[in-house]
């Protein structure tokens, strides 16, 4: 996978997810944001510079990984042939909009977001 096709699975709101791309892309958001909350857990002592650092990174990965969920959930919603706005409310569902969002089936063949799944529209990433 090259750096462009990252940025756009990750942080791209243009084109189409299908089910299995957007299960493995929100597992691993997951994964970052509960090792990140692991570490933050185990610090001994939040008030210790490493404590501090594990704080930061566990804020920032947080962040990343919510933004992200919301940009994979745009595309997940494109290839079923829905408006991509309805993807902020991954901050408010959280677990419970990836879940149903990995569920549903998307458009077969091309669709008003693009031709295929899986790929930047006119193949531009």
């Amino acid at each position: 996978m090259t750096w462009a096709q990252f940025r756009w699975l990750f942080f791209g709101f243009s084109g189409r997810l299908d089910r299995k791309a957007y299960a493995l892309a929100g597992t691993l958001t997951y994964l970052i944001r509960l090792f990140t909350f692991y570490k933050l857990a185990t610090t001994a002592d939040l008030e210790s510079q490493a404590g501090s650092n594990w704080a930061f990174i566990f804020l920032a990965a947080t962040l990343l990984t919510l933004f992200s969920g919301v940009a994979l959930s745009a595309k997940r919603l494109q290839d079923c042939d829905k408006p991509a706005g309805p993807a902020w409310l991954f901050i408010i569902l959280d677990i419970f909009m990836f879940i149903a969002l990995c569920f549903f089936p998307g458009t077969p063949g091309p669709n008003r977001h693009g031709a295929a799944s899986n790929a930047p529209p006119s193949g531009r990433q």
